[in-house]
């Protein structure tokens, strides 16, 4: 029942930025792509480390917008299951230290190289746009029809021994065998 709540708050979260939209105010794409963030943590199976804790460390590389509203997110939903820990700008030789990195668009220069260098370690990455994808990310924030929406590259995802629910692969715009 819980799963059913989260995903129903993730595509409200979708659909607000079109009402806002269409209502005179726009939120801003951070706040969204935060939500999105923290709702991933929620749907993401990592292998089990050695502590068996459940925190997540997320990781904004390029973002401070996203950064900001993620820490607000973390700090506000007390009945997360897990505790949400948010570092902004990881040098990239660490990004093996997140359980998801967010590559902000100004940081992708900077983090090309870090889904080959990462070479199957549990971190989700997460980016924008379909060349993100096709470069080893593994989850892409796009925008149709002024909405945000994702894609996932499940095959990538995969490599690095995560395992995605059925029910968020399930609202995705496309997924990447």
């Amino acid at each position: 029942m819980r799963a059913a709540v989260v995903l129903v708050v993730v595509a409200l979260a979708a659909s607000s930025v079109a009402l806002a939209a269409q209502a005179g105010v726009q939120l801003p794409a951070s706040d969204v792509e935060a939500a999105y963030l923290y709702q991933l943590t929620k749907y993401v199976e990592w292998p089990a480390p050695a502590s068996e804790s459940s925190d997540v460390t997320v990781c904004v590389a390029g973002d401070a917008g996203v950064a900001s509203a993620l820490e607000q997110i973390a700090r506000e939903d007390s009945g997360a299951g897990h505790k949400v820990t948010v570092r902004q700008d990881p040098d990239p030789s660490r990004a093996g230290d997140c359980g998801v990195l967010f590559v902000g668009r100004s940081a992708e220069p900077r983090f090309a190289q870090v889904p080959k260098a990462l070479d199957g370690r549990a971190t989700l990455i997460v980016g924008h746009d379909a060349p993100f994808l096709r470069r080893g990310g593994m989850v892409a924030f796009l925008v149709q029809d002024r909405n945000i929406r994702f894609s996932v590259n499940l095959a990538a995802a995969q490599t690095a021994h995560l395992k995605i629910s059925s029910q968020l692969l399930r609202h995705a715009v496309q997924v990447l065998q």
